[in-house]
């Protein structure tokens, strides 16, 4: 005679919905939030090359932007930029410009760029595993998967 075992497994329904959620907030919050970290990376290496000239502003106007795309709501860019007034001529300083009191180009925007590229991927991929470990997590505690059942 052949004995059945019955196995009872609770929270399933719950890790179903947080399976469902993860990608969803993945797409949102740990992506974006991973990408920032990486053009953190570049934009630090960016302050370290930029030219201090007269005032030092053009450093100190580095920053990390996100912005939406204009007709895809969802969707976000992250970026290296500048603030104004001193960003305003961050190009050229990094080309140089002719006129009538022309200057040579001091490129740092673009060998920053180049220098931290793969420490850039590397912190992307590091700060991706954390933030999906942390939106798991959350979602687990959102969805009571992790509730010890009643007997």
């Amino acid at each position: 005679m052949v004995q059945k075992k019955i196995m009872r497994l609770e929270g399933v329904d719950e890790l179903n919905r947080v399976f469902k959620a993860l990608p969803r907030k993945i797409g949102e919050r740990a992506v974006l939030n991973s990408v920032r970290a990486g053009a953190r990376v570049v934009a630090k290496q960016v302050k370290t090359e930029a030219p201090v000239g007269e005032t030092g502003n053009l450093k100190k106007s580095v920053v990390v932007r996100t912005v939406k795309k204009r007709f895809r709501t969802s969707d976000r860019l992250v970026f290296v930029g500048f603030k104004k007034p001193a960003g305003s001529h961050a190009h050229l300083v990094e080309f140089g410009h002719g006129g009538p009191h022309p200057a040579p180009p001091h490129p740092f925007i673009v060998p920053a760029a180049v220098k931290t590229r793969e420490s850039a991927v590397r912190t992307i991929i590091t700060a991706l595993g954390d933030q999906i470990n942390k939106q798991a997590t959350g979602l687990i505690k959102k969805f009571g998967a992790n509730k010890r059942r009643g007997r």
